[in-house]
Parts: structure tokens; C-alpha cells; sequence
């Protein structure tokens, strides 16, 4: 099923596509996250946000985090779950598919596992929704602790960041090796012309 669903991304994915998935994550990066950010600032009041965490925080942290919030900044991180997180993580799936599956055909063989890559995205995506409908609900019923959703939600915070990180440093050496491809046959036709 991951072949064919792999299989599926290339077909669809070429330079064109590639090139509007940048430009759409990079006008998005420049504009809305920056405002989001900012908003995260003033509802966090200074405490953590539970999906920019690199480590593995417990549910007492997210008790902590939700009480320092107060009832305002709680409403706000929970509607932010369901607004700006349903856009963002489309955003950076669509460019981390598009910009693969557009790369890897350059540096890799078909019948190459390393092709397969191009779904990590996919699951980064599935990981960071799964986490925002878990906070949303977490903030909503606070003080109501859930120490077992918590926990879910927190493994699939560092599993999300985990998937966004293997995706990003793929993009990085594929998109090095295929310029070092290009060059290298650049360079020898060149050298035979």
C-alpha cells in the first residue's frame, strides 16, 4: 500500500508542481506564521506550546502549561488547532511531497526503498492532526486532566517532529545530490563538446 501510494505522489508530482508547493510554503512561511507566532506568544502567557516541543512532555506539563494559559489563551490555542493547524500542516506536506517526489527520480533508481521517502510527509501529517484535535480537546476540558491522552498526544508531538525532520534533511541532500548530478553532467558534456 505505502509503494502505491508512493508510487502515486510521483505521478502526480513534477517541476511545476514542486515550484507552487515552494512558493505557497514560502509566501505562507513569510506571512501567516509569523502572525501565528506572534498570537502564540501573547495565549501561551510565556508557558510552552505543546506542538513546538522538541521533547517529550508529560501530562502534568500540559496541566502546568494549560493553567498558566488562562481560560483566555486556552480558547485561543484551541481554536488556533483548528484553524491555522488544519492550513500549516497541509502546507509543509504539500511542499515536502511535491519537492521529493520531483528530486528523488534525479539521485535514485526506480527500484530504489530510498523512493519510498516521499510518504514520510504523509505520516508527519497524520501525526500533527492527531495532536491538535488531542490538544484541542486537552484545552478545552481543562482543568479535566487525561493523563492517558496526554500521553498519546505527546508521543504524537515528538513522532510528528521526528517525520518533519527525516522529510526536511531528505529534501536537503537530494536536492544537493541532484545539483551535484547536474553539475557533474554538465561538466562532461563540456569536457566532450
Amino acid at each position: 500500500m505505502i509503494s502505491r501510494i508512493s508510487l502515486g505522489l510521483y505521478r502526480l508530482c513534477n517541476g511545476w508542481i514542486a515550484a507552487l508547493a515552494t512558493l505557497i510554503f514560502f509566501v505562507f512561511s513569510a506571512t501567516w506564521l509569523p502572525s501565528q507566532g506572534k498570537a502564540a506568544e501573547v495565549y501561551t502567557n510565556g508557558f510552552p506550546s505543546p506542538d513546538t516541543s522538541f521533547s517529550y512532555y508529560t501530562a502534568i506539563d500540559l496541566q502546568t502549561w494549560f493553567a498558566g494559559y488562562g481560560a483566555v489563551g486556552r480558547a485561543d490555542y484551541a481554536q488556533a488547532r483548528y484553524t491555522f493547524d488544519l492550513a500549516w500542516p497541509l502546507v509543509y506536506t504539500f511542499f515536502l511531497v511535491a519537492v521529493l517526489s520531483w528530486l528523488l527520480p534525479k539521485v535514485t533508481v526506480p527500484t530504489s526503498r530510498w523512493r519510498l521517502i516521499n510518504v514520510v510527509p504523509l505520516l508527519a501529517l497524520a501525526c500533527d492532526y492527531v495532536e491538535n484535535i488531542m490538544g484541542g480537546i486537552l484545552a478545552s476540558s481543562f482543568p479535566t486532566s487525561n493523563p492517558l491522552l496526554a500521553n498519546t498526544m505527546a508521543f504524537f508531538t515528538l513522532t510528528k517532529w521526528v517525520f518533519i525532520t527525516v522529510a526536511f534533511v531528505a529534501v536537503a541532500v537530494t536536492g544537493i545530490l541532484a545539483l551535484v548530478k547536474r553539475f557533474s553532467k554538465d561538466k562532461g558534456e563540456v569536457a566532450h563538446g
